[in-house]
């Protein structure tokens, strides 16, 4: 759970107190991966909340390269 949650979650939270064009990388890469991660275990488990999750957090991760670039 570390791994897959807690880390990127930091990482995206370090965002907010680093250089714009860190922030990006670090909410792209964060953002990506637990999209990924919540992608597979929504094929693994079937939790409907997963497969709405995921799509957003892909969503969210082509809003931080697209806005975030803008510096």
């Amino acid at each position: 759970m570390f791994l897959f949650w807690c880390l990127p979650s930091f990482a995206f939270a370090l965002g907010f107190f680093v250089s714009p064009g860190l922030k990006t990388v670090l909410w792209t890469l964060s953002l990506g991966f637990m999209g990924t991660v919540c992608l597979l275990n929504a094929s693994r488990c079937g939790r409907i909340h997963c497969y709405f999750a995921g799509k957003w957090y892909w969503a969210a991760t082509v809003w931080a390269v697209r806005v975030e670039m803008d510096w």
